[in-house]
């Protein structure tokens, strides 16, 4: 999907007249990547609402529901999907607080924010999925012997 979405909005960020590769400027690559941002919120919540699976969900049966055990609507999809930046944003955020003091490496380490979460959360949700409401259940069907 993202690749798609990147090859359709090249043109946009890829000057034609240039000789050699060049970098677009950041105004470019800042409304680019919102563009790339606005696609996946689309698609996953499209995918997530109303008992869609995305390819992966489908192929290790896997499901998402509310904490009910109900369909996602397609609003609890979405504040799924935007919660699961808050661990790239504090790393951004990190990484703009300490670029000049040596240690700005170590913001890299807030991307698995979100996921190590589960490390203290008492029923081992991640964290958009305790802020938005939901959890992933097994889908596979019962195994008879």
């Amino acid at each position: 999907m993202a690749l798609c979405a990147g090859f359709a909005l090249l043109p946009l960020a890829s000057p034609t007249h240039a000789a050699a590769l060049t970098i677009p400027p950041l105004f470019v690559r800042t409304m680019l990547f919102c563009a790339l941002a606005a696609a996946a919120a689309f698609y996953y919540a499209w995918f997530w609402a109303e008992g869609r699976r995305t390819l992966p969900q489908k192929t290790w049966r896997l499901r998402l529901v509310t904490d009910d055990g109900s369909n996602l609507p397609r609003t609890v999809a979405l504040v799924r999907y935007v919660a699961g930046w808050i661990g790239p944003a504090l790393a951004l955020a990190a990484y703009a607080a300490l670029r000049g003091t040596g240690a700005a490496r170590w913001a890299a380490s807030l991307l698995l924010f979100n996921y190590a979460w589960a490390l203290v959360d008492p029923d081992r949700q991640f964290l958009h999925d305790r802020l938005a409401g939901t959890r992933v259940v097994d889908d596979a069907p019962a195994r008879t012997r």
